[in-house]
């Protein structure tokens, strides 16, 4: 594991959450207007670009997918990284939601997944929890084209699966 994604998983851990924004793609409708990506989706939510955290203390980190050659992972890195200004606009704060409101105000532990074979980063998952609440990230979209639906690992996009069960789901552990 990089010591990037290690040392800001160590500077999250213990830190109390704040705040949580989403951040989904935002794409112009058929009639001009613009919009954002559906981000609540069945399996989890999908805040393609990533998720930002800003803690108690005003600290402020970013979760994002990240790829190392033709694999997709994710990185945890200090800090708000540059985002295109149609992410900006595409902002959506979720402190608020059921998802999230177990976690917030308590301090986080952060365990992070192994790296993707072979490379130094980014990393398969990155894991908050507290108690017996977690929220897990990945790099993975969910395929509706498929009977049942499944969840795609590897993708070019952030999701976050809410409880340990849904992560072990994804990753087809019953």
């Amino acid at each position: 594991m990089s010591e990037g994604i290690r040392s800001a998983a160590a500077r999250l851990s213990g830190r109390r959450i704040a705040s949580v924004t989403y951040y989904p793609l935002r794409y112009e409708r058929d009639d001009g207007t613009p919009g954002i990506e559906d981000w609540d989706e069945e399996f989890g939510h999908v805040p393609t670009m990533g998720v930002a955290l800003r803690t108690s203390d005003g600290a402020e980190f970013f979760i994002g997918w990240a790829q190392s050659q033709c694999e997709s992972g994710v990185a945890l890195s200090e800090g708000l990284p540059l985002l295109v200004s149609e992410a900006l606009r595409a902002a959506v704060p979720v402190t608020g939601h059921p998802m999230w409101v177990p976690l917030v105000g308590e301090p986080v532990e952060v365990d992070v997944g192994p790296t993707l074979d072979g490379h130094e980063e980014p990393v398969v998952f990155v894991t908050l929890s507290v108690g017996d609440g977690s929220v897990t990230f990945a790099a993975a979209e969910p395929r509706y084209d498929v009977e049942p639906p499944v969840i795609q690992h590897g993708m070019d996009c952030v999701m976050v699966f809410s409880g340990r069960e849904a992560w072990a789901r994804s990753r087809g552990a019953q």
